[in-house]
């Protein structure tokens, strides 16, 4: 008896933490974008949509949270694909400097 009381105890815990998992820690793992080998993240792109908040709020402009981050995402796509593809070309393209565009900088 003691040993379905246990099982109940951590099947009634069990719950609250999957729920918290599968709201707040899930999300940002999920892929937002994949360029061939090259994933990014939710949580990275909340990272970015934060540096770019904060970086409008200290310049005293709003920023449409509408539409940037789907205007991010874009541009995360294409910069990556710039990276990729200018060595088939021969192009050079610094991961520094584009990691720079993706902050609006």
């Amino acid at each position: 008896m003691l040993l379905f009381g246990i099982f109940g105890l951590i099947l009634i815990a069990a719950i609250p933490i999957y729920g918290y998992y599968d709201t707040f820690v899930s999300p940002h793992r999920s892929w937002i974008v994949r360029v061939n080998d090259e994933t990014f993240t939710m949580g990275y792109l909340l990272k970015l949509l934060r540096m770019q908040q904060a970086g409008s709020e200290a310049t005293g402009q709003s920023m449409n949270l509408g539409s940037k981050p789907f205007d991010l995402v874009n541009l995360l796509a294409e910069y990556e694909l710039i990276s990729q593809a200018a060595p088939a070309i021969r192009l050079r393209s610094r991961r520094n400097r584009v990691t720079q565009k993706y902050a609006g900088g």
